[in-house]
């Protein structure tokens, strides 16, 4: 085992072995005092991140250590359990997690000259999901009257907390036009959970000859999982 330059003042670290006697030669450039000093190597640290931070059973999630050697040995291993039966040796590893629940994850850390450490912590794994299945309007409309735009909004998982933002079409696009916010509790039976918006018939939509909706819904209290079938677009109205 050798060692280092006059200045340089990084730990060495190695690994003793019981029963064994070790010299230690230290020199100097005489014009200074040197001051030799022996400790055992301090514990290394460890913690990990992961994202995102709310994932879903659909969620790829990426996991990363924040490890830390205050004897400045550097690590040989990573070794992750996600909790779920599976495991891995990666740095940064990605897992899609079973199912929701609360997954205890460890990890555990092992520098190269042997000191560990390791941490756990719960991934709490849910997915929101909703979805709008029908959205219902008449067939035909006159200027001036107004109309009930039903949409109709799928919970299966969690109840939730739901915004339907409703738009009408245009020649250029999609305006807004109103909303509804209403709890929308969770059932497995098919029921839905009916948002009806009320719009105005106007003289723009009769210089057209038709108007369409389109309706978004928007969980706001947790991320969708699945935000593709939040969004559902009406047949043609008819303006006479």
């Amino acid at each position: 085992m050798g060692y280092t330059s006059l200045y340089d003042y990084d730990p060495l670290t190695f690994v003793a072995q019981a029963g064994r006697t070790y010299l230690f030669q230290v020199g100097s450039d005489g014009s200074s005092a040197h001051t030799f000093q022996l400790d055992v190597a301090a514990a290394p640290t460890v913690d990990f991140y992961h994202y995102p931070g709310d994932p879903s059973s659909y969620d790829q999630v990426s996991l990363g250590s924040s490890a830390y050697d205050p004897a400045g040995a550097g690590f040989g291993s990573f070794a992750w359990d996600f909790g779920d039966g599976t495991t891995s040796t990666e740095l940064y590893p990605v897992h899609r997690f079973p199912g929701d629940g609360d997954w205890t994850v460890r990890l555990s850390v092992r520098t190269l000259d042997g000191r560990t450490a390791s941490v756990s912590h719960v991934v709490s794994v849910r997915t929101h999901d909703v979805a709008i299945v029908k959205l219902n309007v008449p067939s035909t409309a006159r200027v001036g009257q107004t109309i009930g735009v039903a949409v109709q909004v799928r919970n299966t998982r969690y109840d939730e907390n739901v915004r339907v933002d409703l738009e009408r079409s245009t020649p250029t696009g999609y305006v807004p036009v109103g909303s509804s916010t209403h709890p929308v509790p969770a059932t497995d039976s098919g029921k839905t959970t009916r948002f009806v918006i009320d719009y105005t018939v106007t003289a723009e939509d009769l210089a057209v000859g038709k108007v369409s909706f389109r309706a978004v819904a928007e969980l706001l209290d947790a991320r969708d999982a699945l935000p593709y079938d939040n969004e559902l677009r009406s047949a043609p109205v008819k303006v006479a």
